[in-house]
């Protein structure tokens, strides 16, 4: 059996320019999809966050909700496109719960602030407190948003006057 011959090899590599990756447009959406229905099971309503901000406005600030609803409107605007998606692919969480008093926050402050530690430990096996370690984080992570939701709204003169 004689050697067989192998095909030569077409010079592609100089005549072709560098590859492009990939992209497939449908994991984009198939994304959106699972993180939408995973908020959903932590938060009763998941929304856009150009929905979000369209329902925090009060009914009299017409021109907020037009301009909201009109951003990305304009074809020739890159800088508008780009805060167009942003706002409509960023997701928010929206949890009903009551709202509480800036009285009734400080009391609970005070009240959790001075007592004793109850947490179990080699110094302390007495048991197991009133307020239990999730019960702090939550306290805890829930007074920081409030204080960094009051500072931002103090921040941010346009948003609270129309």
């Amino acid at each position: 059996m004689a050697g067989k011959r192998k095909r030569s090899k077409p010079n592609h590599g100089a005549e072709a320019g560098p590859k492009r990756q990939k992209i497939s447009g449908s994991s984009n959406s198939k994304d959106a999809v699972v993180k939408q229905a995973l908020l959903a099971q932590f938060y009763s309503q998941v929304l856009s966050l150009r929905e979000f901000l369209i329902s925090k406005l009060p009914p009299s600030s017409k021109i907020r909700r037009k301009k909201i609803l009109s951003v990305g409107k304009k074809p020739d605007s890159n800088t508008d496109q780009k805060l167009s998606k942003f706002l409509d692919q960023t997701l928010v969480g929206v949890s009903k719960h009551k709202g509480v008093s800036q009285e009734e926050r400080w009391q609970q402050w005070t009240t959790f602030s001075q007592k004793a530690d109850d947490s179990i430990s080699f110094a302390n096996a007495t048991g197991v407190g009133i307020f239990s370690q999730s019960e702090v984080r939550t306290f805890t992570l829930l007074f920081i948003f409030m204080f960094i939701f009051m500072m931002w709204n103090a921040t941010i003169p346009g948003m609270r006057h129309g």
